[in-house]
This record gives structure tokens, sequence and C-alpha cells, in this order.
């Protein structure tokens, strides 16, 4: 699968790690250039610097071509914000708060709701 992950940090890194082990196809937005550019280097892969809010950024990390976009930003406006910009007929999911084990998710695909494990979302089986 495509996935398009959005913000976040320490919680980003291990994810994506563990989305290339299961090998989806990983993109990367944030806005922090000297993270994109250790997450480029660290991982080989597609990192788009801006702020995932923006539709051009999304656009630019080619988000109408993704099965599933995972935005991580530390608030949850924000994460409700790139979903609701990013969302067509791409699931979303939103994680925030300080321990990783706790995270939940909504993966959301056409009118139904899916609620899980961030760690877990690349296993939801609706997608």
């Amino acid at each position: 699968m495509k996935i398009v992950v959005a913000g976040g940090r320490s919680k980003a890194d291990f994810l994506i790690g563990s989305l290339l082990e299961k090998k989806h196809e990983v993109t990367v937005i944030n806005d922090e250039e000297a993270y994109c550019r250790y997450l480029s280097e660290k991982y080989n892969i597609p990192v788009v610097v801006g702020n995932p809010c923006k539709r051009y950024v999304l656009e630019e990390a080619e988000i109408d071509h993704a099965d599933i976009l995972i935005a991580l930003r530390p608030g949850d406006p924000d994460n409700l914000a790139i979903c609701q910009t990013a969302k067509k007929n791409i699931p979303c999911g939103t994680g925030s708060g300080n321990r990783f084990q706790s995270q939940k998710c909504f993966c959301l695909q056409k009118a139904r709701c899916k609620y899980g494990h961030i760690r877990n979302v690349y296993d939801c089986k609706d997608y």
C-alpha cells in the first residue's frame, strides 16, 4: 500500500520503520526541514517539507494516489484538518498523546469508521 505519514517525530519514525518492514510504500510530510533530511537519509524514502494542513503540500506528496494517510501532529485539531483536507477517497488515521502504545487512530473509509491501535493501522481489513 502507498501510505503517507504527516507530522510526528519519534512516533512517525517508529511507524515508518514498521510500515517499511511490511513492504509498504511510505511518503512523509513534515514541516521541520532537518527532520525531513534525517528521515530521507535513514529510510531512503520520499519526504516533503511543509505544513501538511495545506492542500498544496498534500498534493506535492501525491496524496491523491495514497491508500492511507496517517496524521501524527501533536494536536488533534491539526490532525483533523489534515484528514479533512486530504479526505476524498483516502482512509485517514490520527494519533496524539505521550505514550505510543496508547495511541489510537481512526481508520476512515467511505462512511464507515474503525477504531484501533495506530501501530496496526496497516492491518485494518477494510483496506
